[in-house]
This record gives structure tokens, C-alpha cells and sequence, in this order.
């Protein structure tokens, strides 16, 4: 039983991971560059997800860094992400 939990529970953790990596490229391709945390807010994933699924799409050059924006609020330098 505990075996069946497990592989159900990576089925749908394999499942998520794709929809939220969709929904990333898609708004790459639709918003234009964004930082992660503004992808965060514009899906409604939480930020250290959003990081998650860049990195593989970044390493396959799918995705780059475009440039880097100051935080008007914060002061801290922030890279934004699009499409290659």
C-alpha cells in the first residue's frame, strides 16, 4: 500500500511539474522576459517552483537571461527570463 502511495504521489508531482513548466513557456512567449518572481505572481506558483522549472529549461537553452532590472523598492538587482 505504502509503494502504491509513493508512485501516485511522483505520478502526479511528474504531472504538476509539466503543467507548470507549459504554463512558464507559455508565458514567456506571451508576456515577454519576466523575473521569477513575477512569473510566480502572474501563475500563481510559488517562487522556488518557478526556479525549479527554469533551470532545466536553461541548461537545454530554452531559455535565457535577457537582462537585469533594479527593484525600485528594494534596491536588488533581478534577472529577468525569456525565450532564447
Amino acid at each position: 500500500m505504502a509503494g502504491q502511495c509513493s508512485y501516485a504521489g511522483a505520478v502526479d508531482a511528474e504531472a504538476r511539474a509539466s503543467t507548470q513548466t507549459l504554463r512558464l513557456l507559455e508565458l514567456y512567449a506571451k508576456r515577454g522576459p519576466s523575473t521569477d518572481a513575477e512569473a510566480a505572481t502572474f501563475l500563481g506558483i510559488e517562487r522556488s517552483s518557478i526556479n525549479a522549472r527554469r533551470r532545466p529549461l536553461c541548461a537545454r537553452g530554452i531559455v535565457v537571461a535577457v537582462d537585469r532590472v533594479t527593484n525600485p523598492e528594494t534596491g536588488i538587482i533581478n534577472t529577468r527570463w525569456g525565450l532564447a
